[in-house]
């Protein structure tokens, strides 16, 4: 009982954003039940890195045997997506809406696994969650979500608005609000909400990290990166640190210093390497080669690569993650090879990074295969085939 209540109360902290304080009570429940499987279900969900969501991952699907029906399936629908398979993920969920017809956050959490799938089943999804309790404020912040990707943005400040009138002393629904502003181009606007969640929580990584990505589209790069630099000095997980300092090279892309994007880089990657986020020193690599094709300097860009293929070749992370590194590694080789004119290559890295997607069972990825061909066609001089 006392691990039950400790859990339900951490779930209540991570479906308003609050993921540190969830994980301090997920923990402490665990102190009173080791066996608890739904624990390490949800550290996983608000792990702080790579390596801590395969580990706990792996003890919920350990002792999954002995948790309910119910649990079971979301545990699978996890471990489904962390082996690339999309598909299995929805349809596990979608088993467990037709168990709990009645459990608003089984219909919150299949309507996420929608989300840029089909938006329209997941607003569905989110209004079934909010039929059955409309005070239930995580579902209208993933509602606003789904409008905002739809380019619905009337019904998605109504859904955000909502969010924060049940949520007035939180700061995520001015951050989400902040966002939607954001991808309206209302970056003023969206600073201001930004603000407003650091009133509420001053120790809100995401709004000091947006807010200084709404100062680098304003061209306001110094001050971009003093909000960048803020992160660090909050008491949060290396993992949005890291984050942050990435950002930080993105504020020298934009500005056109690409030499200082570079040692931006090289500066995160040391933090990453220090901090055992093999995930993030094998994404800041692949920022590298970006920066390196963008001098023409492709040789370096393929050491980038190839460095960045065995760092995560000789980490713990998941065999998912591995996969979607090397999916990443082949975009990159791809653009790599069509600079340097070699188009066959470039095409035949294409269609590996295709095969992989296809095995993968997420027909979100192939936009990103879409765009190799287009680009390779488009160098070669076949700008009609490169439309197509």
């Amino acid at each position: 009982d006392e691990a039950r209540n400790l859990f339900i109360e951490g779930r209540d902290f991570y479906e308003n954003l609050h993921e540190d304080e969830a994980r301090e009570l997920f923990y402490a429940a665990l102190e009173k039940d080791q066996d608890f499987a739904l624990c390490h279900y949800y550290l996983a969900l608000t792990a702080g890195s790579a390596i801590d969501y395969s580990t706990h991952l792996k003890l919920s699907v350990q002792l999954a045997s002995n948790a309910s029906e119910g649990e079971q399936l979301l545990i699978e629908s996890l471990r489904a997506r962390a082996e690339n398979d999309a598909a299995a993920g929805i349809e596990k969920l979608e088993e467990l809406v037709r168990l709990y017809p009645e459990d608003k956050r089984a219909h919150r959490m299949l309507g996420y696994l929608y989300r840029g799938v089909d938006e329209e089943r997941a607003i569905a999804e989110y209004e079934k969650a909010i039929q059955l309790d409309k005070n239930y404020a995580p579902a209208y912040h993933n509602l606003g979500y789904a409008y905002q990707r739809k380019g619905e943005f009337d019904n998605a400040i109504k859904a955000f608005k909502k969010y924060s009138e049940l949520l007035p002393n939180e700061a995520n629904p001015h951050d989400s609000i902040a966002e939607l502003y954001k991808k309206m181009g209302q970056y003023e606007q969206s600073i201001k909400h930004y603000k407003m969640a650091l009133e509420l929580k001053p120790t809100f990584a995401f709004s000091h990290r947006n807010i200084g990505e709404n100062l680098i589209f304003l061209g306001n790069f110094d001050e971009a990166r003093f909000m960048f630099e803020e992160v660090q000095k909050l008491d949060v997980t290396p993992s949005k640190k890291a984050d942050a300092l990435q950002m930080i090279a993105h504020s020298y892309i934009y500005e056109g210093e690409l030499d200082q994007a570079l040692a931006a880089c090289d500066r995160a990657i040391q933090f990453a390497r220090q901090h055992n986020l093999p995930e993030w020193q094998a994404t800041l690599l692949l920022d590298k080669a970006m920066i390196r094709l963008e001098m023409g300097a492709s040789a370096q860009a393929l050491s980038d690569v190839k460095q960045c293929r065995q760092i995560v070749a000789q980490s713990d992370l998941t065999e998912a993650d591995k996969d979607n590194f090397v999916q990443d590694a082949l975009y990159c080789e791809s653009q790599i090879a069509t600079q340097r004119k070699d188009f066959d290559h470039a095409f035949a890295l294409a269609e590996m990074l295709k095969a992989r997607i296809d095995a993968g069972n997420d027909p979100q990825e192939l936009e990103r295969y879409h765009n190799l061909p287009a680009f390779i066609h488009a160098d070669h001089g076949h700008p009609r085939t490169a439309l197509q």
